[in-house]
């Protein structure tokens, strides 16, 4: 019954559509029914992918691309059920069904047309959802698709294979900057403002780019020290401007996720996971009170006993090993550097965001948040659950060098200003776009994503039709 793990969210999404002429208790109770086998079914598909060996036809689930997508497509429905009271929309909730079949299939595909054409169905989906804001989703989707497919087709002709293994060269780079500009596309969304439908698809953007940080499968240092020195930067600015909000705190989860994607490949998925989960705590934030302040917390912070410390943990412990290697170190060297401040700074940032109110409390949201929370605290005490004996396996040495700077950054968060700074959740009507304190992509950029995405559906064409050719479809 693998197909049902597959294909198990579109299967929701199409039960849902009748239920868009219901009474809105009848919507609400459909999507919450639909959100609690959605998440059912990411968490069967996490524990699948964990065993390995698991295919079905096109799709192989391994853990390093399938579990951040699996885990993605289940903090999703959390989301949807959580704010469905919200006016709830059947569109949004079957949107997320099919976005989220889309990034599983893309991100378990072992061929690259099946796998292309999966990718870009979910990229549609993701950019309908919340049509408010669909602006600068359909910017950001359509850049990083070009990339996408950019790298699917010099991956074919380079390797002269079909399969969508071993992507290396021009191509690794090509997903990379995919990768890089779908995980920076929380420091242009409208926050304040969101929608229940854009919010629930923000944790398919982090779990998106994890997916493809993992099918490059690089270990490139330099850029690893780009991201990490991106999320200090971050959490310095929301520490001395006093305003953490769901930008800051979604691009430094983010930006630390890629970063150990980038030290280490084999940890892609609990560092994909770690964002992913992230992102949640962060666009159920508006809708959390002051009773989900602990569970933030721990979501945004990388404290120990998280999956975010466990995957920080591995990826330092390969950083130090590299860094005392010998040649080639110096890169290697300032990444273990990094990674006591990145900790520091999780600290300070988590600190912030549990003495962080908002001025809305919906019981659903606390408890998505909470729940959030103990599978982020599950994954991370499990053994075995993020690679290499968990977050209490060895790791190299650097223990207590992680312990002072969690220390370090505990005792700056406890004498940070402790006034509550209130999140204003969005309202009805509001126009979402006025609300940026960023002036959004110029419209010159509309007609360039515009264009861009077009010359993607060619080259997708483009690529079905010589498969086609040659007998592979």
């Amino acid at each position: 019954m693998d197909w049902i793990l597959c294909l198990g969210h579109g299967a929701l999404a199409a039960l849902l559509l009748p239920f868009g002429f219901a009474p809105e208790a009848a919507r609400r109770r459909a999507i919450e029914a639909a959100a609690v086998v959605g998440v059912a079914l990411g968490a069967a598909l996490v524990v699948a992918a964990e065993g390995g060996g698991v295919a079905w036809r096109t799709a192989l689930f391994e853990s390093g691309s399938t579990v951040p997508a699996a885990v993605a497509a289940a903090a999703a429905w959390v989301v949807t059920g959580a704010l469905a009271h919200t006016r709830p929309k059947v569109a949004d909730a079957a949107l997320v069904g099919v976005a989220s079949t889309g990034l599983i299939l893309a991100a378990a595909g072992r061929w690259a047309v099946p796998a292309l054409m999966f990718w870009l169905c979910s990229s549609a989906a993701i950019a309908a959802a919340g049509s408010a804001e669909r602006r600068w989703t359909w910017s950001l989707l359509a850049v990083s698709d070009a990339a996408v497919c950019a790298a699917t087709l010099l991956h074919v002709r380079a390797a002269d294979a079909w399969e969508l293994t071993g992507v290396e060269g021009p191509a690794a780079g090509a997903l990379v900057a995919a990768a890089v500009v779908r995980g920076g596309a929380h420091l242009f969304a409208p926050w304040p403002s969101l929608g229940a439908g854009a919010r629930a698809v923000a944790p398919l953007f982090a779990g998106g780019a994890a997916v493809l940080a993992a099918r490059a499968g690089l270990s490139e240092p330099w850029l690893a020290a780009a991201l990490f020195a991106g999320g200090v930067a971050v959490a310095v600015l929301a520490f001395v401007r006093d305003d953490l909000g769901g930008r800051s705190a979604a691009a430094w989860a983010t930006s630390l996720a890629l970063g150990a994607c980038f030290v280490s490949p084999g940890h892609a998925g609990p560092a994909g996971a770690a964002a992913v989960l992230a992102v949640t705590g962060v666009a159920l934030w508006p809708y959390a009170g002051a009773r989900g302040g602990v569970s933030r917390a721990l979501l945004v912070s990388a404290v120990p006993l998280t999956i975010s410390f466990a995957a920080t943990a591995g990826g330092a412990s390969d950083a130090f090993a590299r860094a005392t290697a010998g040649d080639g170190s110096t890169p290697w060297t300032l990444v273990a550097v990094l990674f006591p401040l990145l900790l520091a700074c999780g600290a300070v940032l988590g600190g912030r965001a549990g003495r962080t109110a908002a001025r809305e409390l919906v019981p659903e949201a606390v408890l998505a948040t909470w729940l959030t929370a103990a599978a982020a605290l599950t994954a991370g005490v499990v053994p075995g659950a993020v690679g290499d004996g968990g977050v209490l396996g060895d790791s190299g040495g650097t223990i207590a060098l992680q312990v002072a700077a969690l220390a370090a950054g505990t005792g700056a968060a406890l004498y940070a200003r402790r006034a509550p700074s209130p999140l204003e959740p969005p309202e009805a009507g509001r126009a979402t776009l006025s609300a940026v304190p960023l002036p959004v992509l110029p419209r010159a950029s509309a007609w360039v994503a515009f264009g861009l995405a077009a010359a993607t559906v060619a080259g997708a064409a483009w690529l079905a039709v010589s498969g086609l050719r040659v007998g592979f479809l």
